[in-house]
């Protein structure tokens, strides 16, 4: 009887504790418009990316856009409104276009070819924004 009770009592602990952990519909939306606004400060620093740039830092700005994405694609999952499509398909295609540069190329002829993929995931995350109804995307 009493390691029913003690079962019982841990039981609840943990659904009590479960549901604690759940954000509001404030708090995941807040979460996810942070979330796309780290994504745009990640593929401006990639936009902006010039010679006089080493391939190190070109790498950590393609590391960091992949890693906003990734944040965004976990917060987006509370928030039902966010509506990612667009978005993943633009990020997507940006990080093939990045994976796919010559070995070869240049840092301006590799900031040259991706500059259109980034500005498409420039629109695409304004768009969800929008539709999210984060401030200032």
């Amino acid at each position: 009887m009493r390691t029913k009770l003690l079962s019982l009592v841990f039981s609840g602990v943990l659904l009590a504790a479960c549901q604690a952990a759940q954000p509001t519909g404030a708090e995941a939306t807040a979460t996810f418009c942070a979330d796309l606004r780290a994504l745009g400060r990640s593929v401006a620093a990639l936009e902006n990316t010039t010679g006089a740039a080493t391939v190190g830092e070109f790498q950590q700005r393609t590391k960091a856009v992949e890693d906003s994405w990734n944040a965004v694609k976990e917060s987006a999952k509370a928030v039902p409104q966010a509506r990612t499509n667009d978005l993943e398909t633009a990020t997507e295609d940006l990080q093939k276009t990045m994976n796919g540069l010559s070995k070869d190329a240049s840092l301006t002829e590799a900031a040259r070819e991706v500059a259109p993929k980034v500005q498409n995931v420039g629109q695409a995350r304004q768009q969800v924004g929008s539709g999210a109804r984060c401030a200032t995307t």
